[in-house]
């Protein structure tokens, strides 16, 4: 397999009902979640795939029957993801089990967050600050996550890793699983043996802490990159919008209405460019700027 697992190398396709049939006679592995009163199922091919994806989601238990279906299914080296009544895709490379689950989750999400939810999101990391809420984004390797972990070890709760869930301008918890790369732990000072440390619990990490309480969203941190020392510095307006829709923010709007709702959200939550020092250093930064 040539280059990182990205969904931007799926290749959107036209599969008939009668294919998608055929298919998805071979997902009898099966994992369920319910998001925000909404529950999702994944079929897998893959057995080890859908125990992931249940370890994925173990705080967000199934509750009823399946709303919305997705399914992952390998055949003779290509692998077939959809969701009933909704788009299809093909990866035609070998897939890892972990790699398997990554992919079946973000075409699932993408199409939860982008036709099936009334909820705003955005890839971020989301921290309760107080009585505030803040986001934190980058690029996918840019130290969203290493921030995040930092800041919550520090008394600023998390409410994700990897998505900015609002109900209008307040945060919801979306408690997924944690990936954290070896280096990572390296700069947060944890000391693991046998490098990345992958679909970790919250209570791993923090403690049996209760997830935050909803809280409005009144600071977003866009991390332009690394210096000697962390820094921060307001970002205009424009710039903001621009970076937020590339984040990306997810929602039914379409167009110029995704516009005005980035720009409505950033009117209440104001957006910095932040520059990371050392973790802790940088989690320092984050609580007095949105304490200010």
């Amino acid at each position: 397999m040539k280059g990182p697992i990205s969904a931007d190398r799926l290749t959107t396709i036209e599969l008939d009902g009668r294919r998608r049939r055929e298919l998805g006679e071979r997902a009898t592995h099966t994992a369920a979640t319910t998001w925000f009163g909404t529950t999702i199922e994944i079929g897998f091919s893959d057995a080890e795939a859908a125990a992931l994806h249940r370890r994925r989601y173990a705080r967000l238990a199934p509750k009823g029957s399946a709303a919305l279906r997705g399914h992952a299914v390998v055949e003779v080296g290509a692998t077939y993801f959809w969701v009933d009544d909704g788009p299809a895709f093909r990866w035609d490379d070998p897939l890892a089990p972990s790699a398997l689950q990554f992919l079946a989750d973000v075409v699932v999400r993408t199409e939860y967050f982008m036709e099936r939810s009334a909820h705003l999101s955005f890839h971020a990391a989301a921290i309760r600050v107080n009585g505030v809420a803040a986001a934190i984004t980058a690029a996918s390797m840019g130290g969203k996550t290493t921030t995040a972990i930092a800041c919550a070890r520090r008394g600023m709760p998390l409410y994700s890793d990897e998505r900015c869930i609002l109900d209008g301008d307040v945060v919801l918890p979306f408690p997924r699983a944690l990936n954290v790369r070896a280096a990572s732990l390296k700069l947060l000072g944890i000391d693991r043996a046998g490098g990345d440390w992958t679909f970790i619990d919250y209570a791993d990490l923090f403690g049996d802490v209760a997830l935050p309480e909803p809280r409005p969203l009144r600071a977003i941190f866009f991390i332009a990159g690394r210096g000697p020392t962390a820094s921060v510095e307001p970002m205009p307006l424009e710039a903001a919008v621009t970076a937020l829709l590339g984040a990306p923010l997810r929602s039914r709007a379409r167009g110029s209405a995704r516009v005005v709702e980035a720009t409505r959200l950033l009117r209440r939550a104001r957006p910095y460019r932040l520059t990371l020092g050392t973790p802790d250093e940088t989690a320092r930064l984050i609580a007095q700027t949105s304490h200010e």
